[in-house]
């Protein structure tokens, strides 16, 4: 069933109310425009903000301009008069006519007036809502985008930390005669609800905030479900006059952010990979407004910089197991089943791609929902290669990570076991260091393939690189003669790590173990 305008869901809504007969999960779906599986009932869920009341009623399970709201019919066991509808926050939208191009829609059919290019934070979608209770009592709640209320969850502590930015102690309640500052608009009785980011060190994501902890304001849904962005740019909303100069506008932005993106990772030594931290910023989000500053359709669109909106669908690379990791993540909070469908609709991947990559990205996320690798909250994993002949001061390195709490993966296993350690290792959320010799490429690809299956966030090298000669005379004669007959192929990023750090003698190691042991530390 295809998404409606507002104004019409407000008709099926009134329409609704006087039938006689109709089941209330039909109903729901009727007000929510959609198939009746995609309403889904839930029974007696405990509001966290108001323990006392419980709930029931259907959620909008389907993505659009009803995704995630709510269909309340009881409340603490009482049917409600007349069920109440609570808007949930539409997703993200790109503004492309399709998967596999960059060209923009043409938005002039949809009379717009003007046009906001507002930031997009990076973070956990908090959405605060009022509902009443068969007695007429209103009580405020909050809920992310797919789930009925706020929680925590092994992917974040959402709940605590949102109650701890609003200013709630663990058993604190939310009342309209004594609203937090931070949601004084319902004070406001045309409000229904406020939208939030949740963002910061204390919730991290792919970009790097200067705070611990904030809820950025997003937007006001009414009590009719029309939507109003909070612009807190001084030069916004922009009039609109043509798509081209707004299209025009939202490339500038896309550039802009690319380039403090790319200076970002330059200052700290970064390179360009899809995890947390390597990011200044993550983008935009584009609203395009009616006369009353409302959005049309309840439709807002995300605006990504290249380097984040980029797919490299060509290898399955960190890069993208950690948007598998990232979309797993949203699957789980908003409660949607964990199917292939739900996987490749939160990775924005069109059918093209899909046929190449689906079956990989499916393989990778089954790995995650069975606990096989950490979650990236959890994930505090290590991997490094080392990568030098005898007597370049590999077995300083290795001896000091052992001291260090690494797993080392010695050379005098056989491939087979070494394999089996590292994979039991990393599912245990443990560091490992590959100690071998390690001088050509071919050797090098086996051990990076082994830590990509596991979705190791961060593949680090150390290469000593110290003249053979001195090698020798520092081995003593210990090592095989066959092995000074090689050269070493100095190792490069291409190979698939993140990091190469070199060692041109044992004075360096101590430093060099510091940076390997600080993710974000520079090669």
């Amino acid at each position: 069933m295809e998404d409606q305008p507002m104004e019409k869901v407000e008709v099926k809504q009134e329409d609704q109310k006087k039938k006689k007969g109709s089941s209330p999960q039909k109903s729901a779906a009727s007000v929510f425009w959609c198939d009746r599986r995609d309403a889904s009932p839930f029974k007696a869920k405990e509001d966290p903000f108001n323990p006392q009341n419980k709930l029931e009623g259907f959620i909008c399970k389907k993505d659009g301009h009803m995704g995630g709201s709510l269909y309340i019919t009881h409340v603490n066991g009482k049917l409600l008069e007349e069920p109440q509808v609570i808007y949930g926050a539409p997703k993200l939208l790109y503004p492309y006519v399709g998967f596999d191009t960059d060209k923009y829609m043409d938005f002039t059919s949809k009379n717009p007036k003007s046009y906001a290019i507002s930031n997009k934070w990076n973070g956990t979608n908090v959405h605060f809502f009022r509902y009443t209770d068969a007695h007429g009592q209103q009580f405020v709640s909050a809920k992310s985008k797919g789930s009925v209320f706020m929680g925590n969850t092994p992917f974040g502590a959402f709940l605590t930390n949102t109650r701890k930015v609003v200013g709630l102690d663990a058993k604190d309640s939310i009342s309209l005669d004594n609203l937090p500052p931070l949601l004084s608009v319902f004070s406001d009785s045309n409000i229904q609800g406020v939208t939030f980011e949740l963002c910061g060190k204390g919730e991290p994501h792919l970009v790097n905030y200067d705070f611990d902890l904030d809820l950025k304001p997003l937007f006001l849904t009414t009590i009719t479900g029309q939507i109003k962005p909070v612009i807190v740019e001084p030069d916004q909303p922009f009039p609109f006059t043509t798509n081209e100069e707004m299209v025009s506008r939202c490339a500038k932005f896309q550039e802009q952010d690319y380039k403090s993106n790319v200076q970002y990772r330059k200052d700290h030594g970064m390179e360009a990979r899809y995890e947390y931290d390597h990011f200044f910023m993550e983008g935009r989000v584009l609203y395009i407004l009616d006369a009353e500053g409302f959005l049309i359709r309840r439709d807002m669109f995300k605006i990504k910089p290249r380097d984040i909106e980029e797919v490299h669908w060509g290898n399955f690379t960190s890069n993208i197991q950690g948007r598998v990791r990232e979309a797993i993540e949203k699957i789980i909070l908003r409660n949607k089943p964990m199917n292939k469908a739900s996987l490749q609709e939160e990775l924005d991947m069109g059918s093209k791609e899909w046929s190449k990559h689906g079956e990989a990205s499916w393989s990778y996320a089954l790995q995650l929902t069975k606990g096989e690798i950490p979650s990236r909250i959890t994930d505090t994993r290590r991997y490094v290669i080392l990568c030098g002949f005898p007597g370049s001061g590999r077995e300083v390195a290795r001896q000091a990570l052992g001291d260090r709490g690494w797993t080392i993966i010695p050379s005098q296993i056989s491939q087979e076991d070494a394999i089996n350690l590292i994979r039991s290792e990393l599912t245990k959320n443990c560091k490992v260091c590959i100690d071998h010799f390690n001088l050509e490429y071919r050797e090098r690809k086996m051990w990076i393939a082994e830590a990509m299956k596991m979705g190791v966030l961060s593949i680090d090298c150390i290469f000593f690189d110290v003249p053979k000669d001195v090698c020798q005379s520092n081995d003593n004669g210990s090592a095989s003669k066959e092995i000074w007959k090689f050269r070493i192929a100095k190792p490069e990023l291409r190979e698939g790590m993140g990091r190469i750090f070199t060692v041109k003698s044992v004075e360096d190691i101590p430093t060099t173990l510091e940076l390997v042991e600080n993710r974000n530390g520079a090669e």
